[in-house]
């Protein structure tokens, strides 16, 4: 894109970049256009939207461990949120790391607590290093023993290393449904 960029003030005979945006070749929007880059986030799981302000647990609600959205599953099947790269499982099979294309952070975490279960009720379909589309199957949770056991279901969604989100706010959330996405990356 530079070179074109060049390539464009120099044919033009302007002197400069700065000449670029005075003398009409370019605006600024249309820069934002070309360089603006975006790394959706899908539902994980079917079910109904949770601002994070709400799940019981302070590290989440008070967005400690960064920004993000919960869902309460209607099913345990859960999905990538995101395109990317795996970079962690948990031992405890509760929480998968993952890392898109613009190197966001994001950690899928399923129930409040449930790190206590010590895996059990958790079957992880991944492992570290896959690659995984938005919507693909990471986990099958059993969600009657989550319950029965007492613990919350919620399925968060945490940006870890991005402070730019933008969470739609929604009632039932499809597998796969645009909810919230990371901007000027």
């Amino acid at each position: 894109m530079i070179c074109i960029t060049k390539a464009c003030y120099w044919k033009a005979g302007i002197s400069s970049l700065e000449n670029i945006f005075s003398d009409g070749l370019f605006s600024w929007e249309v820069l934002m256009f070309l360089f603006h880059k975006k790394s959706m986030i899908y539902s994980p799981c079917n079910g109904t939207f949770k601002p994070l302000s709400e799940v019981k647990d302070e590290v989440f609600s008070k967005e400690l461990m960064g920004k993000g959205f919960a869902v309460i599953p209607d099913t345990g099947d859960i999905h990538s949120p995101v395109d990317g790269k795996v970079t962690m499982v948990f031992p405890t099979k509760h929480a998968i790391g993952i890392t898109d294309k613009n190197k966001i952070e994001y950690i899928l975490h399923i129930g409040i607590d449930t790190v206590q279960l010590k895996g059990a009720g958790f079957e992880v379909c991944v492992q570290e290093g896959d690659s995984v589309k938005a919507g693909d199957l990471l986990v099958n949770c059993d969600l009657a023993m989550l319950k029965q056991a007492g613990y919350q279901t919620d399925v968060l969604v945490i940006i870890t290393n991005h402070k730019d989100v933008r969470i739609k706010q929604a009632d039932n959330l499809k597998v796969k449904e645009e909810i919230a996405y990371c901007e000027n990356i």
